[in-house]
Order: C-alpha cells, then structure tokens, then sequence
C-alpha cells in the first residue's frame, strides 16, 4: 500500500521499503584514543577513518611536558601515522584481528590496553606498510 509516496507495510511485521527510507547512521569516523591535561600540559591521540579506507594516527602535544623532551622553548609537538587503504589488512592482522573488523576499533582497544599508546610504532615494529610525519616548534 502506498500513502504519501511512502510504501507502508501491507501487513503486521513486514518491512518497509522506500527510496526515501532511512539511511543507515553514518560510520564512526573518528576515535579519541587519549586526550588529557595536567601540569605537564595537554595531550591527543586519535584516530581516524579517511574517506578512501585508509587510517589517519595524529597526536598533539604541548606544554612543559613536550620542553622537557625538546628543550626550551619547544612546547609543541605534533606526529602523525598514515596507513594508506591497501595495508588495512596488515593493520588488522597486526592488532590480532580479522578482515572484517573495524581498524578505528581494534586501534581504541590496544590503545586502551596499551595505557593510551600511540600504536604508531607497534604497527610499525609488526611491519605495516605506515608512513611518519612529525613536526616539533613553539605554540605560543
């Protein structure tokens, strides 16, 4: 039956069935894998899922914390982890998961057991194909 362009269910448990149905809810796209402020500054990791397939890391660090590491009157740092579309694959097998898992989930999970780590270096060392960027300055 049709009622306002919509097709309605023509009998109890049927489905609906419309152009204009509901889309799914959007994929989560973005994970925060740490974000924190303390004496020694503020800190963020996250985590996100590029349009393409690939997987963005990208950290953020300032504050007294990040002069300690750089010297004076380096307060900034900045890093992120690129895994292009064809090495999810990789990711997924080095964070102990299957095809069909979701990388922004498996990556929040060994971050969580990880006390927060950047699982940069881990996808690395386990030989994910994974480019590096870093960039250290003064934000203020």
């Amino acid at each position: 039956m049709r009622e306002n362009g919509v097709v309605l269910p023509t009998c109890p448990g049927e489905a609906m069935t419309d152009e204009r149905a509901p889309a799914r809810p959007p994929e989560v796209t973005t994970v925060t894998l740490r974000e924190q402020r303390n004496a020694d500054g503020f800190r963020r990791l996250s985590v996100d899922r590029r349009p393409d397939g690939g997987i963005f890391i990208e950290g953020h660090d300032l504050g007294p914390g990040v002069e300690r590491n750089f010297g004076a009157g380096l307060s900034e740092y900045e890093w992120a982890w690129v895994v292009g579309p064809d090495a999810v694959p990789a990711l997924l097998a080095a964070l102990g998961g299957r095809e069909d898992d979701d990388p922004l989930r498996l990556l929040a999970a060994w971050s969580n057991t990880h006390d927060g780590a950047d699982p940069g270096p881990h996808l690395r060392a386990a030989g994910v194909p994974i480019e590096f960027w870093n960039r250290v300055g003064d934000w203020t």
